[in-house]
């Protein structure tokens, strides 16, 4: 599960129970900013800690269909995204392609290709006084990951350290 924090108020999902991108989440009449900042994070944390301790997300299957539906939403979103980049950084639409988007989706591609092999268990040498055992290393995600970005390339710096942590089976906060 993969939750992008924006403002206050709302927050980009890529949740498998909910059938949209974008849902707003509002949490009462809080008076300060701070405290509903508060309540989203705690509920936010305490809602990946929980798809996390489920254990679906050791599943290979759960990890693809995250890639896939994060690299249909760069699809689906694809003028959205270069609009507000050349807007926001005022960069041509080519290095936007090229930098952000097309890496992005490079990503996505190289890490759905690979992740069968990345989740198989890697033979090791076994030691001398431990014959005729066998040793492996077992792959295993480690739980809800915290992913901050520059604002220098923002998609590219934010969303590839996101594939490679959806990859390995996490839970991501992005800010």
């Amino acid at each position: 599960m993969v939750r992008l924090l924006g403002n206050v108020n709302n927050c980009v999902t890529f949740d498998e129970n909910e059938k949209q991108y974008c849902v707003s989440c509002s949490y009462g009449n809080e008076s300060s900013s701070a405290a509903k900042f508060s309540l989203h994070f705690e509920d936010l944390l305490s809602r990946l800690r929980e798809t996390f301790n489920s254990g679906t997300t050791k599943e290979l299957a759960w990890r693809q269909k995250q890639l896939s539906r994060l690299r249909r939403a760069m699809v689906d979103f694809q003028g959205d995204i270069m609009e507000a980049m050349e807007a926001d950084l005022g960069r041509p639409k080519a290095e936007i392609l090229v930098a952000e988007y097309a890496a992005v989706i490079a990503e996505l591609d190289m890490a759905t290709s690979q992740l069968p092999n990345w989740s198989r268990p890697e033979r090791v040498a076994q030691p001398l006084m431990q014959q005729p055992g066998q040793s492996a290393v077992h792959r295993v995600p480690k739980g809800v990951v915290l992913i901050i970005s520059p604002w220098n390339y923002p998609i590219n710096l934010s969303l590839v350290p996101v594939i490679s942590a959806l990859a390995a089976g996490n839970c991501v906060v992005v800010k």
